[in-house]
């Protein structure tokens, strides 16, 4: 009988830390379950014992069998989740009023044609009912350029929705420039979500997101989040793009969160998250600006990622066991069969950043509501996730990722597109990568006792 660790755990390096992935639960091993683990991860044959019982008992080691049943059984859960949402990211505009420094768009196309409005609806109003989950996502360009195509048609969609009892929600990325309290106000009870960016302290991001003139925006979005916070009940996801080889950078970054952030949204932190993005510019569509790889670029991006998770009260172990189990966290839209992008003219694209790549451009809606597809290049998104690739199959990440990250870099490179908290999950776990050899954290753990005692 061969023994492995279950695909749906995580170790820590030395194997005395433990995370189940189905759940999010952390545990702490002895010397002895550690050691053990660690022989049967390297698969140097030994004598099954009672050891190994007690391990297969609480769920740490399985037979090979059980492990592929395990796997597949993971895999039926993705493939129901990927077939049973849909999504649509729809751009009314892709002109912006800002020219932030690492822009990859070339602001072409302005507003989206009456006729091609109406017929967005009405793909809205049929899509909704052919799915278990039905989003809508506005981005841009800027979309409140477009105010009144967001809110009649977000108003259509939610009706729409709320009479078949179909999941659904509705989100916006938006720049916060035009975000005015009015705008705010009337668009409450239609946008669940905001996504805004602000790259740090006033410092750096009136260094990147500057308007047409050249000008600081910090001071009118930051305003602007604060009035919408007040008077909405949406929430907010800010954004920070980052540059973590720049170390000056974040610590700035990282005393902006500790020290202004938190007081200053300290009655709204229910409703915001803060997703802090790695190394981002124009040319990042490549695995080296997506993926981290380098332990010391990812050591500055997950320095930041501590302290928004301290702002919240939790720890970056918890958010690490948090985005493990949650299916789907970390896989990419693009790689969804039933997720597309509609820019201004009606052309669907898979992905909101290489709208230049042929093979992105992989259909168009009409003014009557269809939305024709190109197969062939859709297949190019979709056709590669844990459910094909053996390797992703039997990752621990891939209730998360899924094996589709990012897809463009499967198409790119050719090759897994791993997410950076699955290359160092690992040692996030001991925190090794962000002090030293520290392998464990003050933070309440079940134990696992191996000798004489319980195993849960």
């Amino acid at each position: 009988m061969n023994l492995t660790p279950s695909p749906l755990v995580l170790l820590s390096p030395d194997c005395t830390r433990v995370l189940r992935t189905e759940n999010g639960e952390r545990a702490q091993l002895d010397d002895v379950a550690a050691e053990r683990l660690r022989t049967r991860q390297s698969g140097v044959p030994v004598s099954v014992d009672a050891l190994d019982v007690e391990l297969i008992e609480a769920g740490l080691l399985v037979v090979d069998d059980l492990s592929d049943a395990l796997v597949e059984q993971r895999r039926a859960r993705t493939r129901h989740r990927r077939t049973s949402k849909g999504q649509l990211v729809v751009m009314p505009t892709e002109r912006c009023d800002l020219r932030c420094t690492y822009c990859y768009e070339t602001f072409e196309r302005g507003g989206m044609a009456p006729e091609l409005v109406a017929g967005l609806q009405t793909y809205l109003i049929d899509a909704v009912s052919r799915h278990d989950r039905f989003d809508l996502a506005w981005f841009g360009g800027e979309p409140l350029l477009q105010f009144t195509t967001v809110r009649d048609v977000s108003r259509t969609f939610r009706q729409a929705a709320e009479a078949r009892g179909i999941d659904h929600v509705i989100s916006m990325t938006t720049n916060g420039h035009r975000l005015t309290r009015s705008r705010a106000e009337q668009l409450d009870g239609l946008i669940d979500v905001y996504q805004i960016t602000l790259d740090g302290p006033r410092v750096v991001h009136d260094s990147r997101r500057v308007n047409i003139r050249g000008g600081g925006t910090y001071d009118r979005i930051l305003a602007n989040v604060e009035t919408l916070l007040q008077c909405s009940t949406s929430e907010v996801t800010l954004r920070i793009n980052m540059d973590p080889s720049n170390e000056s950078e974040s610590d700035k970054i990282i005393a902006w969160i500790r020290d202004d952030l938190r007081v200053r949204f300290h009655s709204f932190l229910e409703r915001i998250d803060i997703h802090i993005v790695a190394t981002w510019d124009a040319s990042t569509t490549s695995i080296d600006g997506i993926c981290l790889r380098d332990a010391g670029l990812a050591r500055g991006w997950l320095s930041v990622r501590e302290a928004e998770s301290a702002m919240r009260g939790s720890s970056i172990e918890e958010d690490l066991a948090q985005t493990m189990s949650t299916p789907g966290s970390r896989s990419c839209y693009a790689a969804s069969p039933h997720s597309y992008v509609i820019g201004a003219d009606g052309r669907a694209f898979k992905c909101s950043v290489a709208f230049d790549l042929d093979e992105n451009h992989v259909g168009q809606l009409h003014a009557d509501g269809t939305l024709t597809v190109d197969e062939d290049r859709e297949r190019l998104w979709i056709g590669e996730t844990s459910e094909s690739d053996p390797v992703c199959g039997r990752c621990s990440f891939s209730t998360a990722c899924e094996g589709s990250f990012c897809p463009l870099v499967r198409i790119q490179t050719g090759q897994r597109p791993c997410p950076t908290e699955k290359t160092f999950a690992p040692q996030i776990l001991d925190r090794s990568i962000l002090h030293g050899n520290a392998r464990y954290v003050s933070i309440p753990t079940e134990t696992i006792t191996t000798r004489g005692g319980s195993t849960r």
